[in-house]
């Protein structure tokens, strides 16, 4: 599979197959 990293200014939320996540660190490797 694919690996990518969605990278974030600051902390936030996203949207990851329809379930909610919560990034605490910033960043998120997928």
């Amino acid at each position: 599979g694919a690996q990518f990293k969605v990278s974030f200014p600051t902390p936030g939320r996203i949207n990851v197959e329809g379930e909610s996540v919560t990034i605490l660190r910033g960043e998120i490797d997928l």
